[in-house]
């Protein structure tokens, strides 16, 4: 809880420091409110640099740490180093820990049916987008809850 100007006053006056020290009333209560501040920010500034180093170890930890190539699985420390061959060839990112999965949107659905050749028609688009979604949801990379509309 903090301790308004009065409250700081009327401490400081009840203790008698302001007589002990030789301050006024209003010196007194200036006095008081520097002590505070001085304690107020030897407290919070080792917690916001805490904070600070805690944000650089997680973004640091998005990165990738190493590259691999696909097929020979060969370690690289960029990903400009893999050497690739032809289209059915990547570089996989290698991270200290796994990036945060995000689900795809209907236009990345779409756009994968669109171009997968193994996608080859027997079921309605629409119907694949919803098993898709629904795989997702049961990995827990969305949320379980159906938007009204339907999906």
């Amino acid at each position: 809880m903090a301790l308004t100007d009065t409250d700081i006053l009327e401490q400081g006056a009840k203790a008698g420091l302001g007589e002990f020290m030789g301050f006024d009333k209003a010196e007194l209560g200036q006095e008081l409110r520097r002590f505070a501040r001085a304690i107020e920010s030897a407290a919070v500034a080792p917690l916001l640099e805490r904070i600070a180093a805690l944000e650089a170890q997680v973004e640091q930890a998005a990165q990738p740490v190493a590259w691999r190539h696909s097929k020979t699985f060969c370690l690289y420390e960029t990903e400009e180093e893999v050497p690739l061959a032809d289209g059915d060839e990547c570089a996989e990112p290698l991270y200290t820990s796994p990036p945060k999965a995000v689900p795809l949107t209907d236009e990345q659905i779409d756009a994968e049916i669109s171009r997968s050749e193994r996608f080859d028609g027997d079921c309605d688009a629409r119907d694949f987008a919803c098993g898709v979604k629904f795989a997702a949801r049961h990995h827990g990379i969305t949320p379980a809850t159906v938007e009204k509309g339907g999906e």
